[in-house]
């Protein structure tokens, strides 16, 4: 039996449909931008331990939204000082603690107050400031206990440099900075 040889069917680019149009896909959902107070804190969580914070946020801190500025910014956020085993950390709700053992093990201590801090710096392995809402500076300098600079203003703080225990620089919320040389006794507006 013979077979029949089929012919193949081929066609050119000009008798061939169109191809139908391919519809982009969507774009993603976008996120609304996120607002000044939303950012702060993310961006105060970016920076340094030492230092976290900045002037991004122009509102004043206070009551609920001091707390949960704090709580947002400093999930156990750790102050080293330039001898690594030496180092402070700020947990929400658990106040300050200590570790001379390079974070293997915790203390807790008192600070003597019920604001919760937002940033601090070690320039030494016994000198910490902490800063945070209401204009709260603390100063320990044996590394254990701690005591209150006074700040003129009730301000909230967000970041604090310090050279030594009597030299160091805190930045408002606002963007102002002050500055002291002897220990949080006295302060300069320096911007």
């Amino acid at each position: 039996m013979p077979r029949r040889l089929q012919a193949e069917q081929t066609t050119t680019a000009s008798d061939a449909a169109p191809p139908a149009p391919v519809a982009a896909p969507p774009p993603p959902p976008t996120a609304p931008a996120p607002s000044l107070a939303d950012a702060a804190p993310q961006a105060a969580a970016a920076r340094s331990q030492a230092a976290l914070g900045g002037a991004l946020d122009r509102q004043p801190f206070s009551g609920r939204r001091a707390e949960s500025f704090a709580a947002k910014t400093i999930a156990a956020a750790q102050i080293v000082s330039p001898d690594p085993n030496s180092r402070w950390r700020i947990a929400p709700g658990a106040g300050v603690e200590r570790s001379t053992d390079g974070g293997a093990t915790w203390q807790p201590q008192s600070i003597g107050v019920a604001a919760t801090p937002t940033a601090g710096a070690a320039p030494a392995p016994s000198i910490c400031w902490l800063v945070g809402p209401g204009g709260l500076v603390l100063l320990s300098t044996d590394g254990r206990t701690w005591t209150r600079a006074s700040l003129p203003d009730a301000i909230d703080l967000t970041s604090v440099r310090a050279f030594d225990a009597a030299n160091a620089t805190v930045t408002a919320a606002d963007g102002r900075a002050f500055a002291t040389s002897d220990g949080g006794r006295t302060w300069r507006r320096i911007n």
